[in-house]
């Protein structure tokens, strides 16, 4: 299949960088003809692009501030949709590994319009009262397996495709995808926390807007098993799953380890260590993100 017409996106900021690195490598070390992958950069420091735009089949794209919550509840993936990239579209978090090629996958969605794969969790918990009016939707779809939002290929040649990922775009807009259930509204940063609180068990932001409109606009929704084709679960995936959310588990993130070292030393921890930092202090210095660059050189691969 011709790659000019397939991309691999996904996003990231400063925190999540060592899992960005591993991201990018098992794709390159399992899915020999892969597609170029555009990084949506969320909030990536200047030194941590520099490193990553020395591969040459990875560029980056900067997430403008097209509203004022831009980066507040996943606003930015539905803007990220809505970019005029390639056709066959694959979006996955970045917190991911690849294990095969992802080429079958391609091949089904250039015959086809999407591909999704289910969430385990039915419809009815992730939709509040009130949108079942706003969008002219019925509780039918209520016992309805729900897909999931981390990884979605779209055929961007199809114009039902189009139009959903237009109305989700201005669904956004219009605060849609913002606030929080109930049982989350500790996640909530505005200063009234009992502001809008979404009348469901857990909304879902940009994966709750996304659900209503397939279901809204394409009868029979074909939801892929989430154990073969994603798999989300701690223990080990099975051999045929193609694709493995850690779920930012540190002992997942083996690639990036293999590219300082092959074997467990006190380097290996002191890795940990870094990425550990990463995640749970978002004000990490410069000092320490030039001291990664000088232990990381980036591979020499085209």
């Amino acid at each position: 299949m011709n790659n000019n017409n397939k991309v691999i996106t996904t996003a990231a900021s400063n925190i999540f960088f060592p899992f960005l690195l591993n991201f990018i490598w098992s794709i390159h070390k399992n899915y020999k003809n892969h597609p170029k992958i555009i990084i949506y950069d969320l909030w990536l420091n200047y030194f941590l692009k520099k490193f990553l735009l020395q591969i040459k089949w990875v560029d980056i794209v900067k997430v403008p501030k097209f509203t004022s919550y831009w980066n507040s509840c996943y606003s930015w993936k539905i803007w990220i949709f809505n970019q005029n990239i390639n056709n066959l579209h694959l979006h996955i978090d970045c917190w991911s590994t690849i294990l095969w090629s992802l080429d079958p996958i391609y091949e089904k969605i250039e015959n086809n319009w999407y591909f999704l794969v289910t969430q385990k969790q039915l419809l009815k918990y992730i939709i509040p009262i009130e949108y079942y009016k706003i969008f002219d939707i019925s509780n039918s779809i209520d016992n309805y397996e729900s897909f999931a939002a981390w990884i979605i290929w779209l055929n961007k040649k199809n114009n039902v495709i189009l139009n959903i990922i237009d109305i989700a775009y201005n669904s956004m807009l219009s605060w849609l995808c913002l606030w929080f259930s109930k049982s989350e509204i500790w996640k909530n940063r505005w200063k009234n926390k009992s502001v809008f609180i979404r009348n469901c068990k857990l909304f879902r932001h940009d994966q709750t807007i996304l659900n209503i409109l397939f279901y809204k606009f394409i009868n029979s929704l074909n939801i892929e098993d989430i154990n073969k084709y994603a798999y989300i679960w701690k223990d080990k995936p099975p051999n045929y799953c193609l694709i493995h959310n850690h779920r930012i588990n540190f002992k997942e993130i083996k690639f990036v380890n293999e590219i300082i070292y092959s074997n467990k030393n006190i380097y290996f921890y002191i890795w940990i260590l870094i990425n550990k930092i990463f995640v749970y202090y978002k004000k990490i210095s410069i000092l320490v993100l030039k001291l990664i660059l000088k232990i990381i050189k980036p591979w020499n691969y085209q």
